[in-house]
């Protein structure tokens, strides 16, 4: 409805009263997004930066997808104004709120261009790795309060947050870093850990460290073909590959060979899964008897 009366102000030449009809509107329904388009449209970013503002306040708790649209308004706003270390500040707070990888490389970008990078990038992994907030009364922190009430941080448990350091030391190409901080995390996640994190991590270290990048993938290969399940066995198959890749590459055939023959004897009586480990072989296949 609103669309349509917007519509026919516009053809009627009465411009000037489609804002007002929107301050209306999101005073009434919350609907702050369309009064933020209508202001930028108009040129009256500072307007549009007041109402961004009060917006967020309205509906973070209860309607959190409008108040990130009315943040990433905001960012488009500075972005434009090239006001760098703000934009920073904005990504700062979505890091803080929700880290992760994304996020980080957000902050990233903005605070090269802002060239603030070096301080903010260790004040990061500080806060990860001992859980205090570098906003909290760090002088140490270039960035500027963007004026948004913060959130608490989404993070699981308490610091070091790892699984998050691991992910920006993959990033980064810090080998020694992703195997610290691996190790970390197995003793804080004792209970569980995903496999997509064990194969990223097998994956940054196999280069530098193939003895460990193996027994990871033959620990994710041997916890999938021991499920009695198709499925399970074409996915342990993958991590047997890159396996078998790591071997190949260190000229260690013969130690391939006897690892996988060691698998078809431990499972000759899984038909199914001896015909994906055949598929593994580096030669004729022999059959072996039930």
């Amino acid at each position: 409805m609103t669309n349509e009366i917007i519509r026919a102000l516009e053809n009627a030449g009465r411009e000037g009263e489609v804002i007002p009809l929107c301050i209306m509107e999101a005073e009434r329904t919350y609907n702050y997004e369309r009064l933020v388009k209508q202001l930028k449209k108009a040129g009256r970013t500072a307007e549009a930066e007041e109402w961004i503002h009060k917006g967020i306040v309205a509906t973070r708790k209860k309607w959190p997808g409008i108040a990130g649209f009315l943040k990433k308004e905001l960012l488009d706003i500075r972005s434009h104004k090239k006001d760098w270390l703000y934009v920073t500040a904005l990504c700062a707070d979505e890091f803080f709120e929700k880290p992760c990888l994304k996020a980080f490389e957000e902050i990233q970008k903005a605070s090269e261009k802002a060239k603030v990078w070096p301080p903010v990038r260790e004040a990061i992994l500080h806060f990860l790795r001992s859980g205090k907030n570098p906003r909290e009364g760090s002088n140490d922190w270039p960035l500027p309060d963007t004026g948004i009430e913060r959130a608490n941080s989404a993070l699981f448990g308490g610091p070091p947050f790892t699984d998050v350091l691991i992910d920006i030391a993959i990033h980064e190409k810090r080998v020694d870093d992703v195997l610290e901080w691996f190790n970390v995390h197995k003793q804080k996640r004792k209970d569980w850990m995903g496999d997509d994190l064990k194969d990223r991590v097998a994956t940054a270290i196999a280069h530098k460290y193939p003895d460990k990048a193996l027994m990871i993938w033959k620990e994710l290969a041997e916890s999938r073909i021991s499920v009695a399940n198709v499925a399970a066995y074409s996915e342990g198959a993958k991590y047997l590959r890159k396996a078998q890749k790591t071997l190949m590459q260190h000229g260690k055939t013969s130690e391939w060979d006897t690892y996988l023959h060691r698998l078809k004897e431990e499972n000759r009586r899984r038909p199914r899964l001896i015909e994906i480990l055949d598929a593994l072989s580096q030669k004729p296949i022999i059959r072996i008897k039930h």
